[in-house]
C-alpha cells in the first residue's frame, strides 16, 4: 500500500495545551500545528510541566508524536536592524524552541522577517544570526522550520533562493523548510499547473539543496498569482481549486511530510477542517496519476 501523508490542522490550545489533541482526535488528524502561547503577545503563561507531560503522553496515544509542530508568534522579527526589536524577537524565539522541547514537539515554524528597508542581503544575514543565536541557547530544542511567505512589504522568504541563503548560514540539522501553498501562489509560484509545481521541486534542490520541505501548510487562497499578498481561504474554494491540492497529497516525494490546514474555521471552530480532511482524504487515497474530475469545489 502507497504512504499517504500525515494530513491535520493548526488547532486551538484553550483550555489546556493537551486539548490540542484531543481536538486533533476528534478530527481524525495524524498531523497537528498550535500555538503554544497568544500569537500576538511578546510573553505567554510558562506551560506547567504536568499539562506538557498531558500533552506528549496525548500526543504519544493519538500518534502525533512525531508529527505536531508550533507556530512562532507573528511579532516575532529576526530579519530586524532595530537592535531593540531583534533582541525581543531571539528571546521570544529562544522561548518558542524552550516550549516545544517541553511539549516534545517536531519543529517550530518561523517567518524569516522582514529587513525594514535595510536589504535582502542584510537581512537574512541578520535573521540568521538571530535564529543562530536561539538555536544555540536551546541546544536540546527541535529544528526551525522556515516558512516561505508571499512577499508582503519587505517580508523576506518569498524566493527559495533566500530560503537557501538563510539555511546556508545555519546548522543543517537545526533548520528546515516549511512550504506553504497560498504563500507561494502570492509570491509567484505557478503551483496550480504540473510544470509550476515542477518548477518549484526543481527550485527546491538547485537553491536549497535540500530533496524535500519538512512541513506544508495547505491553503487555498483568493489573490492574484504573484500579488504578494497573504489570503488563506477553504480548500476548494480559491483559485488553486482541488485539483492542486489532489496533486499535492497524491506527490509520492510528500508520502510523508506532515501537511496541516491554515484555512478558516467556520462559526462552530471545526466543520470546516473535517469537510476539508475528509476531501483531502479522499483525495490521497485515489491512485497517484489519477487526475479524475477535479474542478473548483464551490
Amino acid at each position: 500500500m502507497e504512504e499517504r501523508p500525515p494530513l491535520g490542522a493548526h488547532l486551538s490550545i484553550a483550555g489546556g495545551v493537551w486539548r490540542a489533541v484531543e481536538r486533533a482526535v476528534e478530527l481524525g488528524c495524524s498531523a497537528l500545528q498550535i500555538f503554544s502561547q497568544a500569537p500576538g503577545r511578546w510573553q505567554g503563561p510558562p506551560i506547567p510541566e504536568p499539562a506538557a507531560e498531558r500533552f506528549r503522553e496525548a500526543a504519544a496515544r493519538a500518534g502525533l508524536g512525531r508529527t505536531s509542530f508550533a507556530h512562532a508568534p507573528y511579532l516575532i522579527n529576526v530579519a530586524a536592524p532595530d537592535n531593540e526589536l531583534w533582541e525581543r524577537s531571539v528571546a521570544l524565539l529562544k522561548d518558542q524552541l524552550d516550549r516545544a522541547r517541553l511539549l516534545g514537539l517536531a519543529g517550530v515554524v518561523l517567518h524569516p522577517g522582514a529587513h525594514t528597508g535595510s536589504g535582502a542581503g542584510p537581512g537574512i544575514r541578520r535573521a540568521a544570526e538571530g535564529i543562530g543565536r536561539a538555536l544555540e541557547a536551546a541546544p536540546e530544542a527541535p529544528p526551525v522550520l522556515v516558512e516561505v511567505t508571499a512577499g508582503q512589504g519587505t517580508a523576506l522568504g518569498s524566493r527559495l533562493e533566500e530560503i537557501g541563503a538563510l539555511l546556508e548560514l545555519l546548522p543543517e540539522d537545526r533548520v528546515g523548510i516549511c512550504w506553504d501553498t497560498a504563500h507561494l501562489w502570492g509570491a509567484g509560484y505557478d503551483i496550480a499547473g504540473e510544470e509550476g509545481w515542477e518548477t518549484l521541486w526543481r527550485e527546491l534542490a538547485s537553491r536549497t539543496g535540500r530533496s524535500r520541505p519538512d512541513l506544508l501548510h495547505l491553503n487555498d487562497t483568493n489573490v492574484a498569482l504573484g500579488s504578494r499578498k497573504d489570503r488563506h481561504e477553504r480548500i476548494g474554494h480559491g483559485v488553486l481549486g482541488v485539483a492542486t491540492f489532489a496533486r499535492i497529497v497524491r506527490d509520492g516525494r510528500l508520502a510523508t511530510t506532515p501537511m496541516v490546514l491554515e484555512t478558516p474555521k467556520g462559526s462552530d471552530g471545526q466543520s470546516w477542517d473535517r469537510e476539508a480532511l475528509e476531501l483531502l482524504r479522499r483525495l490521497a487515497s485515489e491512485p497517484r496519476g489519477h487526475t479524475g474530475d477535479h474542478g473548483h469545489a464551490h
